[in-house]
């Protein structure tokens, strides 16, 4: 552990063992250094800001604290259901500096339909090698270990990172150097979730072969999604065809009435003026003949 006086702590513990940042601390109330686990005291000065003391004179580092918080932030997020790796699809091959040999990287996210990690613990040891990882999981699919490491101030070696190179076990590592003292642990866990400080040190190839197994089945899913939409909209252009055909087929009827309702008003005007012609002539011959004038 570092030891300082001159650094500031920004979390701690509180009695029921919560992880309580300096925003969220009340003077008043017990607090615990979640590194070395003792007594913690609220100190903000004129010069000063709210920070987190050992009543002690020898204090864990703010790199030491934000470690450890980090580290069981990322834990929870994994049990959550977070995966780091999934905006990295598969889809052709492409040299990287963090894997020896190439493997198939993308920055468009696919849909990890069977990717899940169990088994996430904090500080162990993989049973092949003697290194400890910040933070160790099992992918569930292919039973292969994944190792997560947080670097605030220090960054895994290339040595370390071979070891898990040497046992094909995936590496990834999160670089946290630039966080302040008092962030709180959503803003951690944010971090955590923002792709620009995630590296990959290495990808085993089983991983890849998951990783490959989960784009195809997502491409397939995509497929049928696709295909049953484009039968679902045939058949409602099939439904609007008919409806459409029966709609011109009622507009027509109509017309046709209107038109055959027009020649009978027609006709019937005719009929009624030639009637009213032929009553006319005879009244007028009754009147010739009878010598009416």
């Amino acid at each position: 552990m570092v030891m300082s006086k001159s650094l500031k702590i920004g979390f701690a513990e509180d009695c029921k063992g919560q992880l309580i940042s300096i925003h969220e601390a009340s003077k008043g109330l017990e607090y615990y250094c979640p590194v070395c686990k003792s007594s913690l005291i609220i100190k903000q000065g004129v010069k000063r800001c709210k920070h987190f003391a050992h009543k002690t004179k020898e204090e864990s580092s703010h790199e030491s604290v934000l470690h450890y918080v980090a580290k069981h932030c990322l834990k929870n997020l994994l049990i959550e259901g977070y995966i780091p790796i999934s905006p990295y699809q598969i889809i052709r091959k492409a040299p990287s500096e963090f894997y020896e040999k190439n493997f198939y990287a993308s920055l468009v996210e696919p849909k990890f339909n069977n990717f899940k990690l169990s088994e996430v613990c904090v500080e162990k040891s993989v049973n092949e090698i003697a290194l400890i990882s910040d933070v160790l999981a099992v992918e569930s699919f292919s039973d292969k270990y994944i190792a997560f490491e947080v670097a605030v101030t220090n960054f895994k070696s290339e040595d370390h990172i071979n070891e898990y190179k040497d046992k094909d076990i995936s590496c990834l590592e999160f670089d946290l150097s630039s966080m302040n003292y008092d962030v709180t642990v959503e803003e951690i866990k944010l971090a955590l979730k923002d792709k620009k400080r995630i590296f990959f040190k290495h990808l085993s190839n089983q991983l890849l072969f998951i990783m490959q197994a989960n784009q195809n089945l997502s491409e397939q899913i995509e497929n049928d999604r696709v295909d049953a939409l484009k039968k679902q909209h045939k058949h409602m252009e099939g439904l609007n065809l008919t409806a459409e055909k029966s709609r011109g087929a009622a507009i027509r009827e109509r017309k046709y009435k209107e038109i055959d309702r027009a020649l009978w008003d027609e006709d019937e005007k005719e009929w009624i003026e030639k009637k009213q012609k032929e009553h006319r002539k005879r009244r007028y011959q009754n009147i010739l003949k009878n010598g009416l004038f």
